[in-house]
């Protein structure tokens, strides 16, 4: 039987505006132990910020975490998965796009959910060897 996203997601997912402050984000990150806020409009998934963002985008720039805002520096478009859609397909997707997070959400584009590489490592030991050795755009290597 095949293993689907749905399977294996994280369900609950924090969702921050974009209008909120950098700053209102890496609270609530740090709150709930997390590395990425998927941000959204209503209940509709627009853009996802993750620390990797905060860090490039904003800190090594010496900017204001106060003042600016989640929408200025989310990652978009957003590449999302739907919870039908097998873990290999997922796995596929992050490699294909190089990244180690996907929202999912239903026919509405409502989120519902979110994979992480580290969940399929978790599930499926095998797909460590492609998903961590994978690098962001910029060369570096970070933990999955």
């Amino acid at each position: 039987m095949m293993t689907t996203v749905a399977d294996v997601m994280t369900r609950n997912v924090m969702g921050i505006e974009e209008k909120e402050s950098i700053m209102d984000a890496l609270k609530k990150m740090k709150k709930l132990r997390i590395g990425c806020l998927v941000v959204v409009d209503g209940k509709e998934a627009i853009g996802i910020l993750t620390d990797a963002d905060i860090l490039f985008k904003v800190v090594s720039e010496e900017k204001n975490l106060s003042k600016i805002t989640v929408g200025k520096i989310m990652s978009k478009p957003l590449i999302t998965i739907s919870p039908d859609a097998s873990i290999d397909d997922a796995a596929k997707l992050m490699t294909m796009n190089r990244i180690k997070k996907l929202p999912v959400v239903g026919e509405s584009g409502k989120l519902i959910g979110i994979i992480t590489a580290t969940d399929l490592i978790a599930h499926s030991p095998e797909f460590s060897d492609i998903l961590l050795q994978m690098k962001p755009p910029g060369g570096a290597t970070f933990g999955a």
